[in-house]
């Protein structure tokens, strides 16, 4: 009897390796990166708050924006800055959009 596996057995055999290697290999690697990170294990553990903001009028006055009311359920591995100023810069009365996300403040001037 040959010591050999059949070609359908080595097939499956390397079906079955490269599908363990995506559902371990994913997670492990996004396990290194900045917390949460898409398709890692710790993806939900560590929620940041949603981010702040506040609208600068022509006048030079800060007025606070409700970000949930905005953007709705925010998700914590994307950055809102940019999507958020797009939005609040829409308004024509708003010169500046000052986010806060992530202990980063960002000031965004409007066209």
């Amino acid at each position: 009897m040959s010591d050999r596996w059949p070609p359908r057995a080595i097939l499956a055999a390397a079906l079955f390796v490269a599908i363990a290697v995506v559902q371990v290999g994913v997670p492990v690697r996004q396990f290194v990166e900045p917390r949460p990170a898409r398709f890692g294990w710790h993806m939900y553990s560590n929620l940041n708050p949603p981010p702040l903001a506040w609208v600068e009028g022509a006048d030079g006055e800060r007025t606070e924006v409700d970000v949930m009311q905005v953007l709705g359920d925010t998700r914590a591995e994307i950055s809102w800055s940019g999507p958020l100023a797009e939005r609040l810069c829409a308004d024509d009365d708003v010169l500046a959009v000052i986010v806060f996300d992530r202990a980063l403040e960002r000031r965004v001037p409007c066209q």
